[in-house]
This record gives C-alpha cells, sequence and structure tokens, in this order.
C-alpha cells in the first residue's frame, strides 16, 4: 500500500507514478495507492497499469489493473 498526501506537482508526480508503474511491471504484485487530497489524480487515471477502485473529494483509491 502507497498513501500519498498529494506530494508533489503534477510533474514530479507523473515521475513518481511512471515508476510505480515501472516497478510493477518488471514485478508482478498486488498494490493499492490511497491518494488524499487527489488534485492531480488524472497522472494515475492516464496511466494503463491502474485502475480507480474509489474516489470522492478528498480520496481517490487505485489498484493495479488485472492482467
Amino acid at each position: 500500500m502507497l498513501f500519498l498526501f498529494n506530494p508533489f506537482g503534477e510533474a514530479v508526480l507523473a515521475k513518481v507514478a511512471g515508476n510505480i508503474a515501472s516497478a510493477l511491471s518488471e514485478r508482478t504484485r498486488r498494490v493499492v495507492i490511497a491518494y488524499r487530497n487527489p488534485v492531480h489524480a488524472g497522472v494515475f487515471d492516464r496511466l494503463d497499469l491502474f485502475v480507480s477502485l474509489a474516489r470522492n473529494r478528498s480520496f481517490a483509491l487505485y489498484g493495479r489493473r488485472p492482467a
């Protein structure tokens, strides 16, 4: 589980999310990303590896898309 409290601007978050996706592609494992205050949730929405599990104004939860 990864917990992010809107830690970065969009550009840095995109790089971090890309690194997470790369690590998950190299080694298959389950993951849940809890993103509090999801100002840049679109970063995760645009990555094919992640699927939105739940969302409201203050939280977005993502998981790894089933293969």
